[in-house]
């Protein structure tokens, strides 16, 4: 396998794997902010989450580029449905194992911030939860209801009217 190949195939991995470190800091902050219930702060979270993330997918444009050429330099024909385990099995050399330790610590990476990511979602749908009884508890504070009973024991909601000394004219 190509020496210069696969030493920047392994740096485009390494510097993925500091992304994903980032990305879960990132994901650590979201969650305590989260865990707080005070939103300031989500949205300059979210903007270095996004601007992390188009890196990542910039590294990933470049091995696959970096893939394909060593698909070939293997014999290999490059489809979608090429793994690199296949590749790598084939070449079985130096390259070839620090190929696989490194991508090894990224999908280890990737797995943990998912499972960042998947209790960040369960905060999200608490906190966005939160928001909305906080807004109804404000809504009733604003315009009371005076509730009566009728004799049948149904509801009869009754908005106060206000007096005449508070109504402007």
């Amino acid at each position: 396998m190509d020496k210069k190949l696969t030493q920047a195939f392994v740096a485009a991995v390494k510097k993925q794997c500091g992304l994903y470190v980032r990305l879960k800091q990132a994901a650590v902050s979201e969650q305590k902010v989260l865990a707080s219930k005070d939103g300031r702060g989500l949205d300059e979270i979210a903007k270095k989450q996004e601007d992390i993330l188009k890196e990542i997918h910039g590294y990933e444009v470049e091995k696959k580029t970096l893939f394909e050429k060593m698909a070939a330099d293997e014999g290999f024909k490059y489809t979608p449905e090429l793994k690199l385990q296949d590749v790598l099995f084939k070449a079985r050399d130096a390259e070839a194992s620090e190929i696989e330790m490194e991508t090894a610590k990224l999908i280890i990476l990737m797995k943990e911030n998912a499972l960042l990511n998947a209790n960040n979602g369960g905060l999200i749908k608490n906190f966005l939860n939160f928001r909305e009884f906080t807004a109804g508890l404000r809504s009733r504070m604003e315009n009371p209801v005076q509730q009566t009973y009728t004799p049948g024991g149904l509801v009869n909601n009754v908005r106060e009217k206000q007096s005449k000394f508070d109504q402007k004219i």
